[in-house]
């Protein structure tokens, strides 16, 4: 539950002349957003150090052999027809954007500032009393079972979805972090909803986890047993610690004619003998063996804690993104904390936040001010999650459509060059030397982490962002051939109004990463820093770089709306 990275790379050529590229990689990641997109190259292409703030920064822009994509004649190097880039299926899961959803975000994200500042809770003093109430900032020690439900109204567990085999998780209420016990800090997060759903609860009403291992196994009880298969395939899979809930009328359809009488009588912990049953309407038999009954649950799972949330659309496991889930929560202790008023003065104080970054957002306080803010950068970050999303699976349909023809060869060159120059920047910095020793290392763990390649040790690196490079170069041919064809570009306005919005994503990265640093300044101070950062930025990110991210920026939403007006 506990929840991306660039573009995807082919796996292959195929044929002679004209060849198709695969959209699928070898392994992948989640595209980046834009803002992450940005990110990344504002954090990657470095090497010296400016005044603090901004790092000098390798070219941008893919240098001066790019053939000029507005006005070159592209079907020298690419085929692509109109009806393989139009009528393109879009029809994906994605997040809402409504005001409602958006606002229990923004309540999240509140949460999280508040339990900053938390401490125990002083009636209490951090005690647990299952009669109160839990409120943000409580953690909670939990058990947990995740599922779907199905159009017949029957349960399904999914990979990973409960924690009940194993140990209590410990959960911070409002916020949904998974606290490490050791230290405090957070280690991950549930997926939004869960955390938050928790507020107002009072355990006592609900029943708590009882493992039962020393036991027979009774009718009714809930088995968690392991095992190991063999299915119709004669492929042998090992199952560890499934849950079997005997109460349920359809287990046998489930595993098996005299599954559930089987296990009825025996011992937990014990070895069991093999089972061979006949499934309904199947031709052969199943069989079971390496059995064994971990433990059971006796009626405490009868009156569970159970919470509805969906998962988001750019959930890591595809097949979970935008599903409604259930999950039932068993808490069996907890510690009590009191968090302070959300308040202007908690901004000005502890937050240190400046009242001037605010003043043009609607709100008679600053406290109102901020959670505008919050609010309008939360709406704007699921609007840009959801088009990178349509982006991805757009992209997926035009680089299995489109042929080259060829690519040209000192274009080619220089984006991978680029690429190189951008690994080689990083190994010179001297940062990650004490992480890698060498450019080969480096290389591997930057290619696995940021596009998720999978590669290992001893793999040929610069085969693989010589790959990156073709990918690159093969999408902005197409993408330029299919804003030329529909003549895709925007109004001086538009070009102008983008612009800023980059210019700005931009500049918020490098406020936000340099935060204490802006935070001690008085107001004349911080000005003169924003001026040079400013500046360097003009500087360092070429009017080559805006012109190319604004028309990618622009052209693909046109081509979304193209394939998604009804």
């Amino acid at each position: 539950m506990a929840n991306k990275k660039i573009k995807k790379k082919p796996d292959e050529k195929m044929g002679n002349g004209a060849k198709n590229v695969k959209a699928k990689p070898k392994k992948e990641k989640e595209k980046l957003t834009r803002k992450q997109i940005i990110i990344i190259i504002a954090v990657t292409v470095v090497s010296v150090i400016i005044s603090g703030i901004i790092i000098g920064a390798v070219a941008l822009s893919k240098g001066s052999n790019n053939p000029n994509l507005l006005k070159a004649d592209l079907t020298k190097y690419i085929e692509i027809s109109a009806e393989d880039y139009k009528g393109i299926d879009l029809d994906i899961p994605l997040d809402d954007t409504s005001d409602a959803a958006v606002q229990k975000i923004v309540d999240r994200k509140i949460n999280m500032l508040l339990t900053n500042y938390k401490t125990l809770n002083e009636q209490l003093n951090g005690a647990y009393d299952k009669a109160r109430p839990l409120s943000v900032g409580d953690t909670v020690y939990i058990y947990y079972r995740g599922y779907t439900v199905d159009e017949n109204g029957r349960q399904k567990d999914f990979e990973g979805s409960s924690n009940i085999p194993n140990e209590m998780t410990v959960l911070e209420v409002g916020t949904g972090k998974i606290i490490d016990e050791s230290t405090g800090s957070s280690d991950g997060s549930f997926i939004p909803g869960f955390g938050e759903l928790l507020v107002g609860i009072v355990p006592g009403a609900y029943s708590v986890i009882d493992k039962i291992r020393q036991s027979d196994v009774q009718a009714g009880d809930v088995v968690y047993l392991t095992y190991s298969v063999i299915g119709e395939d004669g492929n042998s899979e090992l199952i560890e610690n499934e849950r079997i809930d005997l109460s349920l009328s359809y287990i046998d359809e489930l595993y098996g004619d005299g599954f559930s009488a089987y296990l009825i009588g025996k011992t937990i912990g014990q070895d069991l003998d093999p089972l061979t049953v006949r499934k309904s309407g199947h031709s052969t038999d199943t069989v079971y063996s390496d059995m064994k009954v971990s433990f059971v649950t006796r009626g405490t799972e009868s009156t569970p804690i159970t919470i509805q949330v969906k998962f988001p659309a750019n959930y890591g496991e595809e097949s979970l993104r935008g599903v409604d889930a259930y999950f039932d929560v068993f808490v069996s202790s907890a510690s009590s904390y009191d968090v302070p008023e959300f308040n202007d003065t908690l901004l000005t104080e502890k937050v240190k936040v400046r009242a001037s970054d605010y003043s043009s957002y609607p709100g008679s306080t600053l406290a109102e001010r901020y959670k505008a803010k919050v609010f309008a950068d939360t709406k704007e970050e699921i609007e840009d999650t959801n088009t990178q999303l349509l982006t991805n699976k757009m992209w997926d349909h035009l680089m299995s459509k489109v042929k080259i023809i060829k690519l040209p060869k000192k274009t080619l060159e220089s984006y991978y060059d680029s690429y190189y120059s951008r690994i080689a920047s990083l190994h010179n910095s001297g940062y990650y030397s004490q992480y890698y020793e060498t450019l080969d290392e480096l290389a591997v763990a930057y290619l696995n982490e940021t596009y998720g390649m999978g590669l290992s040790s001893n793999s040929d690196w610069k085969g693989a962002i010589q790959e990156l490079a073709e990918w690159d170069l093969t999408q902005n041919l197409v993408f330029y051939y299919i804003i030329r064809e529909e003549n895709i570009l925007p109004t001086d306005e538009e070009y102008a109004s983008i612009r800023e919005i980059l210019y700005n994503d931009i500049l918020d990265y490098y406020i936000e990463s340099n935060s204490e640093k802006f935070a001690n300044l008085d107001d004349a101070a911080y000005k003169t820093e924003l001026d040079v950062l400013k500046s360097e930025i003009n500087d360092y990110y070429t009017e080559d770089y805006f012109e190319e991210e604004v028309y990618r920026y622009y052209g693909t939403r046109k081509i979304i709306e193209m394939n998604t007006k009804k």
